[in-house]
């Protein structure tokens, strides 16, 4: 967990990291995401693409939940990636920088926010990436 400094504004960059990392960076910061920047895979996307997860996968419902309780309140850039800037890279590369988004929180949006779901956890299950 990464703990930003509340005066300055901090930039990760995260392209194609796990949901979990993202989801547990902002439940982190819940009382300074304003602070936070992250260049990383579109939250919107995840959004759309997750949008029936089963009931047993307990650490991608909690992801999912922090994500829809802030989506009404991130601004969210898109990032293309040019195909002709990346064609003499490996396949994988692509895979890597697909989807990405610039995500940030506008100043004064902390007073706005929900409370933070007291039962986030660092719950992992079989299979998941360990963080």
């Amino acid at each position: 967990r990464r703990k930003v400094d509340s005066d300055n504004l901090t930039l990760f960059f995260m392209p194609h990291c796990p949901l979990a990392l993202y989801t547990n960076l902002m439940a982190t910061n819940w009382d300074c995401l304003d602070k936070v920047i992250i260049f990383g895979n579109s939250f919107d996307f995840y959004i759309e693409q997750n949008a029936t997860v089963k009931q047993d996968q307990i650490q991608k419902l909690q992801s999912l939940e922090i994500l829809n309780l802030l989506q009404p309140h991130w601004k969210e850039e898109q990032v293309d990636v040019s195909k002709k800037d990346i064609s003499s890279r490996a396949a994988w590369f692509e895979q890597a920088f697909n989807d990405l988004g610039l995500t940030f929180f506008p100043p004064g949006v902390v007073s706005q926010l929900p409370e933070r779901p007291l039962h986030f956890t660092d719950h992992h299950e079989e299979g998941d990436e360990v963080i």
